[in-house]
């Protein structure tokens, strides 16, 4: 979503011809250089959004925000049991980064509930269950990388999904 808007924006920008064009957005005066200064700073960075006082929050249910920090933090494990995770605090960041929209997470009480260090395994006799988490996958695959802030975190996630798919 924030990608979509960013490109109409961009592309609204570039069609500007006239240099001393005017634009007014929200009561504020905009000229065509201040425009594409802050277009490049949007599609720069996310850090150059916060220092701009621009906070953008994705739409996601709470499994697919607490897959999102599940990945970018422990995507190198093997398993969860190496390490002490505290869901509770996991969910508090979620609220804090994403604008959740279904938070109900009724069977989703461990880690490995939400997102399965091994989904093919997990998900082997439970076919219904491994088609929501292909669900949740998909959404946060598909709009490239768009909720996370970890790359790498991203490109294991990919290769996830490509695994489940094919098992």
């Amino acid at each position: 979503m924030k990608k979509e808007i960013l490109i109409d924006a961009v592309k609204f920008v570039e069609n500007l011809q006239d240099e001393s064009s005017i634009l007014v957005i929200d009561g504020h005066f905009f000229n065509l250089s201040q425009l594409k200064a802050i277009q490049k700073k949007l599609l720069n960075s996310d850090r150059e959004l916060k220092e701009m006082g621009i906070v953008v929050k994705e739409n996601l249910s709470i499994r697919r925000a607490l897959i999102v920090l599940l990945q970018e933090k422990y995507y190198p494990l093997k398993t969860y049991n190496e390490i002490d995770i505290n869901l509770e605090q996991l969910v508090k960041q979620a609220k804090v980064r994403f604008q959740i929209e279904n938070r109900s997470i009724n069977k989703l009480n461990t880690p490995q509930a939400i997102h399965p260090k091994n989904p093919c395994h997990h998900y082997e006799d439970r076919p219904l269950e491994k088609g929501h988490y292909k669900n949740a996958l998909k959404l946060l695959v598909n709009p490239c990388q768009l909720f996370f802030q970890d790359e790498n975190a991203f490109i294991n996630l990919v290769t996830i999904y490509e695994d489940i798919l094919n098992c």
